[in-house]
C-alpha cells in the first residue's frame, strides 16, 4: 500500500513516482492518501493517474479541508469518491475548534486561514467529516491486512518518522494488529520494516 502524505504536492518525478513504487500500487490495487485540502486540481490529477492504474479502493488519511482555498470543492471532491475517510487532526480541529495559539507570524497567518475556511464550511460538511474514523483496518488479498490512521492507531497528533524509538513505536501500535499499516500527519514519505 503507498502513502501518500500530502497528495497536493505529490510530484511525478519523485521518488513516490518511480516504477517500482506505481508497480507496488497495482500490485495492491489500493491507494492511501491524506492531507489533500491544499488544491482540488492537484487532487483530480492524482486521481487521474491512479484511475489509469486501475486501482480499486482508495483511502484517505485525513486532513481533508483545513488550511485550503477550496473547502466545499475538496470535501465535496472526497465525498464523490465513496472512499473510507481517517479522521486527521485538521479534520478534527474543524469539529471542536480549540483556542488556537499565534505566537509568531507565520501561525498567526495559519490562524487566520484556519477560521476562514471554518467559516465557509456548511452544516452537512460537518455532518460529512463527523463520518470519518480513527482507524480503518482494511482486509488484504493476501492472509494480511492493513491499517490506516493518520497520527498513529492511537492519536490523530502522534508522529512517526523513520527515526521514531521502538519504544514510541510500541506504545502507539501496543493494541492494533496488522501487517502493513499507513498514516499521513507527517507529510514524509516513507517505508519503515
Amino acid at each position: 500500500m503507498l502513502s501518500l502524505q500530502d497528495t497536493s504536492c505529490a510530484r511525478y518525478d519523485s521518488p513516490a513516482w518511480d516504477g517500482a513504487i506505481l508497480r507496488w500500487l497495482h500490485a495492491m490495487m489500493g491507494i492511501a492518501s491524506s492531507r489533500i485540502f491544499k488544491a482540488t486540481l492537484a487532487l483530480q490529477a492524482v486521481l487521474a493517474d491512479i484511475d489509469r492504474e486501475n486501482v480499486d479502493q482508495i483511502i484517505c488519511l485525513g486532513d481533508v479541508a483545513l488550511t485550503g482555498p477550496q473547502p466545499h470543492e475538496t470535501i465535496d471532491y472526497v465525498k464523490s469518491l465513496d472512499c473510507q475517510v481517517v479522521m486527521g487532526n485538521c479534520d478534527e480541529w474543524l469539529l471542536d475548534q480549540q483556542p488556537y495559539e499565534a505566537d509568531d507570524e507565520r501561525r498567526g497567518v495559519a490562524r487566520d486561514i484556519n477560521y476562514w475556511c471554518l467559516k465557509q464550511l456548511l452544516p452537512a460538511e460537518f455532518d460529512y467529516m463527523r463520518s470519518f474514523k480513527p482507524t480503518i483496518n482494511v482486509p488484504l488479498a493476501t492472509p494480511d491486512s492493513l491499517l490506516c490512521f493518520h497520527g498513529s492507531p492511537k492519536s490523530n497528533m502522534d508522529i512517526i518518522l523513520s527515526t521514531t524509538p521502538g519504544e514510541n513505536l510500541k506504545r502507539m501500535f501496543s493494541e492494533f494488529r496488522a501487517e502493513v499499516l499507513t498514516g499521513g500527519h507527517t507529510h514524509v514519505q516513507m517505508y519503515r520494516r
